[in-house]
């Protein structure tokens, strides 16, 4: 029976080491531990036994935003799936969302530009103030995200800056 490495998945096994993923066949998969070229674990992989996975991380170099709930979706699946979140550039608008994520992290360049939610009516039309859209906006925001905007006079159309001394106490870093 042939088997194949399934990429970035590790396991633990029984003995609580570390083990690789293999797929034998279509659906069944094992996990192998290997020391010093002898196979010292072995265990189907299933509900016994947790998969942890090492997806590549989301980077952000430029995003403006756009339709909040799309912005909160993407959120949710990340979170779910432990993806991370690298911010490098500017994080504007609904991309601010993505603070809730407990795997987001800030490089020194990143930037958070925060303002009051509106509508568009229609692509070109006219914008028009959204107050339920500023408070679930600020549901998603940390404790700490939602005082420094209280702090800067709270969600209004003047864009309120998140960068530098500040954004390093209040954001994660990467490492």
């Amino acid at each position: 029976m042939s088997f194949e490495k399934v990429r970035n998945f590790f396991g633990i096994c029984s003995n609580g080491k570390t083990c690789t993923i293999y797929r034998f066949g279509r659906a069944q998969m094992a996990a192998v531990f290997f020391r010093r070229g002898r196979l010292t674990c072995t265990m189907d992989v299933g509900v016994k036994m947790p998969l942890l996975s090492n997806p590549p991380a989301i980077i952000i170099n430029y995003d403006e935003g756009g339709e909040v709930s799309k912005y909160a979706q993407r959120e949710r699946e990340w979170e779910a799936k432990g993806r991370r979140i690298v911010v490098r550039g500017l994080c504007g608008s609904a991309c601010t969302l993505y603070l809730k994520s407990p795997y987001l992290c800030a490089e020194p360049s990143a930037q958070f530009v925060f303002h009051a939610s509106y509508f568009r009516y229609g692509k070109l039309g006219t914008a028009g103030d959204d107050p339920e859209g500023n408070t679930y906006m600020l549901q998603w925001y940390p404790a700490r995200i939602k005082e420094f905007i209280a702090s800067q006079g709270g969600l209004t159309a003047t864009p309120i800056y998140l960068e530098g001394r500040w954004m390093q106490q209040l954001v994660p870093a990467c490492r």
